[in-house]
């Protein structure tokens, strides 16, 4: 039966995906600061207003249905910003992760980009093996995935702390998360597996098991791994661990030892994964420039503006070269390091943008203040009487702000009242690994809090912790827990068993020969094409592909692609203060209906590349191919306008 509850949402989803009417609602529930979440507060009371045998499967089902809105709503209306373009294409980041990816189903190692965080790649890969290269159902089954993994966090918090409080991870954690619905980030694997060591953590603390913290400190290594992050979480949390309950030296000693060794344990695993696709002296390689722009005053991107003859060099031999400097700058001004430590506190907590709640500062950028309308030449953009709820949604993100600040402020107080509880010395040792990890994944770089989704219900946390500042609201913490229902548990072990088994799987694929090189002779493929036009031997992939239509007989179904109506998003008004959205959204706005636009793959250089082809010329099938064209720019995007096809 609640399976039957939970798939009762899922079909809601689907009846009304197959009318294309979910387009409206998902773009809605991604931009929505006030109508959107005070939907799924009315919801998520209703299920959870008296205690309801399936409550626990519907809350799921119902998550799973939100995030599946917005991800098609993404789909339908072709959104385009710097992780993709039309909605599906993944674009910068985004673009190498699933790059390389297909490196790995082609028997290539991961490059350097991927090699920095290799497990969220060999996921990628797995899932692309597993549906034929097929990216929507890849980035349906990333979603599902996440969705589950908050519904755990959620219920969790539900059964320990209230209902007020599970409502509020809830809401925190899906603001966070629609960001990247739809991605190929490594928010897309980070976030989850924080999730599921957010679970084990917390039940360790309520139900006094310190096998349960340790087990929650392996999958949060693994976590801060996939994403790096607050790295001196890990400790701060292995200490804490020791001291659950009351135990002689020797026993905390060894708790302290088994925590120790389950934090090595995920910088194992992600080194074996190095070791069998990957560059191994390339992990973490990037922190070089995190450092120099945290000693010199900037952000990583100082390094190479102000030593841009290192370009010339590899990439590793450029963060080597980095790490010396940065290096030789603190020896030379020990305070340099000291500075850029206050001055990361500083922007943590206080500024304007890129602070802890910053998660928050994600608009849509169709929604405009009236100083940004009149800025942008529109003064009548905006009517009062007909823009009411969208001014109302945009101006309560200050609202979400001021009550997280507040919350927080109020979570620190109750956290030290009951600092000799579990759960309180949890969040304790959470907040202090956390501010002594943000130097070092500075605000500045971090992305309105994307380096921090390993962590982010942990973050999140400390506002819930408010909400319990009524009297009486914590009297049982410091009670002997009883183990509420096992099942937390083996769902949060099964779901981290797949994916720990769906990375292994490609990883131990590429050295058993699963994936193999394409064939040698599709060299000879790559003859000269006529004149100065470019000549690249690539595989098609008819699901990396996205349709652009005018007219109703130019959206023929059953043509691959996703398909996106060309006057609907001509239509559309995009502000030039949102630069990376507005650059991708007038790139596409120049094409002509009947285009298809693909990501393609290089299969000699193990690179890929975006190219247009006439709709009715995209294969079909999937295939190694000679494609000739010509190299065409339009905005930030370089495109390969392909004149002629010819299969391998």
């Amino acid at each position: 039966m609640g399976a039957l509850v939970l798939l009762c949402p899922l079909l809601i989803f689907a009846t009304v995906a197959h009318f294309n009417l979910v387009g409206a609602p998902g773009l809605w529930l991604r931009h929505s600061y006030f109508t959107g979440p005070c939907a799924i507060g009315g919801v998520y009371y209703c299920l959870f207003r008296r205690p309801r045998p399936f409550a626990t499967p519907a809350l799921m089902g119902f998550l799973l249905l939100l995030c599946l809105l917005v991800l098609y709503g993404m789909w339908d209306a072709g959104l385009s910003d710097f992780h993709m373009i039309g909605g599906l294409l993944p674009y910068f980041d985004a673009q190498w992760y699933l790059t390389d990816a297909l490196r790995l189903l082609h028997g290539q190692r991961f490059s350097t980009i991927s090699s920095r965080r290799p497990l969220f790649s060999a996921l990628l890969a797995a899932f692309l093996y597993v549906t034929n290269g097929n990216l929507p159902l890849v980035l349906i089954a990333l979603t599902l995935l996440s969705g589950a993994a908050i519904g755990l966090v959620v219920r969790e918090v539900q059964r320990s702390a209230g209902s007020a409080a599970g409502m509020w991870m809830l809401l925190c954690l899906f603001l966070f998360y629609r960001r990247f619905i739809g991605t190929t980030l490594t928010e897309q694997l980070g976030l989850p597996l924080g999730c599921l060591a957010f679970c084990l953590l917390w039940r360790g603390a309520m139900a006094a098991r310190s096998d349960l913290a340790v087990a929650g400190v392996f999958v949060l290594s693994v976590a801060l791994n996939a994403r790096a992050g607050a790295f001196l979480v890990l400790p701060a949390v292995v200490l804490w661990s020791a001291r659950i309950r009351s135990r002689p030296r020797r026993q905390a000693l060894k708790i302290i030892l088994g925590g120790t060794a389950a934090a090595a344990g995920g910088f194992a695993v992600n080194g074996l994964i190095l070791q069998l696709v990957g560059i191994p002296s390339a992990a973490f390689s990037n922190f070089a420039y995190v450092l120099y722009g945290l000693i010199f005053g900037g952000d990583w991107t100082l390094a190479m503006r102000q030593h841009p003859e290192l370009a010339a060099l590899p990439d590793l031999d450029q963060t080597r070269h980095m790490l010396g400097l940065a290096l030789a700058e603190i020896r030379a001004h020990p305070l340099a390091l000291l500075t850029g430590c206050v001055r990361a506190w500083s922007d943590f907590f206080f500024a304007a943008s890129g602070g802890w709640f910053s998660f928050l500062q994600y608009r849509s950028p169709e929604w405009a203040t009236f100083r940004e309308a009149n800025a942008a030449g529109s003064p009548g953009a905006l009517s009062l009487s007909r823009e009411a709820v969208r001014l109302l949604d945009a101006s309560f993100q200050t609202v979400w702000i001021v009550a997280l600040n507040v919350l927080a402020g109020a979570g620190a107080v109750v956290a030290w009242l009951n600092r000799r509880t579990a759960p309180a010395g949890l969040m304790m040792a959470v907040g202090v690994g956390i501010l002594l990890s943000v130097p070092f994944a500075p605000p500045w770089d971090a992305d309105n809090m994307r380096a921090y989704a390993a962590t982010m219900p942990f973050v999140i946390s400390f506002p819930m912790l408010g909400l319990l500042s009524r009297p009486g609201s914590t009297r049982h913490w410091g009670e002997t827990a009883t183990e509420p229902e096992a099942g937390t548990c083996l769902d949060v072990a099964l779901l981290g068993g797949v994916v720990f088994g769906l990375i292994l799987f490609a990883s131990i694929g590429m050295q058993a020969g699963l994936f193999r090189p394409t064939h040698s002779g599709v060299v000879a493929c790559a003859a000269e094409c006529e004149g100065k036009r470019r000549a690249v031997v690539v595989r098609t992939h008819p699901h990396m592909a996205v349709r652009l239509w005018e007219s109703s007989g130019e959206n023929e179904r059953g043509r691959p692609g996703n398909p996106v109506n060309l006057d609907e998003l001509r239509a559309r008004t995009v502000l030039k203060s949102y630069p990376d959205v507005w650059h991708m959204w007038r790139g596409l706005t120049l094409l002509e209906g009947g285009t298809t636009i693909a990501l393609l793959f290089d299969v000699q250089h193990g690179t890929t590349l975006y190219a247009q082809f006439q709709t009715a010329e995209f294969p079909r099938v999937q295939q190694v191919a000679r494609v000739c064209g010509d190299v065409v720019r339009q905005e930030w995007i370089e495109w390969l306008r392909v004149k002629s096809l010819s299969a391998c």
